[in-house]
């Protein structure tokens, strides 16, 4: 196909990821969702969720008394599949970023993101809760997963936390399972489930149930591409 540059040009930069027209492409009806471009949401949900905290903060300084807000740390989908596959190996950095944390005190929930078979699925953890979520859009709500795949999950997670020393009383371990606020239509097809996803972590973020039908998928491709070129998440 000819073109005069327009897909090659830098539509917004977003993290490190310079967002280009040929990549706003992949949220046309029928395309699927690529890795770089959930990179950028999860970019935009990182950026939604430091702005919370800094209006929380300037909050803080005028009432002493409110309790520190916990975080959320959203993780790239590669450094997910890292974890997933080599789970004692995976750096800890690459998932709770550069600074030392400690879990329970500093994060309130951690999002990963990954792709498996060409279908976005998620993991969201839960700190306080001690729980792993998994949500795959292609699953009908409230139908069992297998004991296997619900085991791999948190196996995988559980392993990493020990090889980061990082230990739950009593030698307990966090136990994954469905994530129960979801009412939403299953997607039909793998293409959609990126949008899908996205519109997940978003509800979830917003400690909302997950609701919406099939047919808005199209008008929310369209509004997930207004947010990128804008690089902002609605409030």
């Amino acid at each position: 196909m000819k073109t005069d540059g327009t897909l090659e040009k830098t539509v917004v930069t977003i993290g490190c990821v310079k967002v280009k027209q040929k990549l706003l492409l992949n949220l046309r009806v029928g395309f699927a969702i690529s890795a770089e471009l959930m990179s950028v949401f999860v970019e935009l949900l990182r950026r939604r969720n430091s702005e919370i905290a800094q209006a929380y903060a300037s909050r803080f300084t005028d009432e002493p008394n409110l309790p520190p807000r916990k975080t959320s740390v959203f993780c790239d989908p590669s450094n997910v599949l890292q974890l997933l596959s080599h789970p004692n190996t995976t750096d800890k950095c690459s998932i709770f970023g550069a600074q030392p944390t400690d879990i329970f005190r500093d994060i309130f929930a951690l999002y990963l993101p990954f792709c498996n078979n060409d279908c976005w699925s998620l993991l969201v953890i839960f700190t306080e809760q001690r729980k792993i979520y998994y949500v795959n859009p292609m699953v009908p709500n409230f139908s069992p997963f297998s004991a296997d795949e619900l085991s791999y999950f948190e196996n995988a997670v559980n392993s990493f936390f020990f090889s980061q020393n990082i230990l739950l009383p009593n030698d307990s371990r966090f136990t994954c399972e469905e994530y129960p606020y979801q009412y939403y239509e299953t997607a039909s097809e793998k293409v959609d489930t990126g949008v899908y996803l996205f519109l997940i972590m978003y509800f979830i973020c917003e400690t909302c149930p997950i609701s919406f039908q099939q047919q808005e998928i199209s008008g929310f491709r369209t509004a997930i591409t207004h947010w990128i070129i804008s690089a902002r998440l609605p409030i």
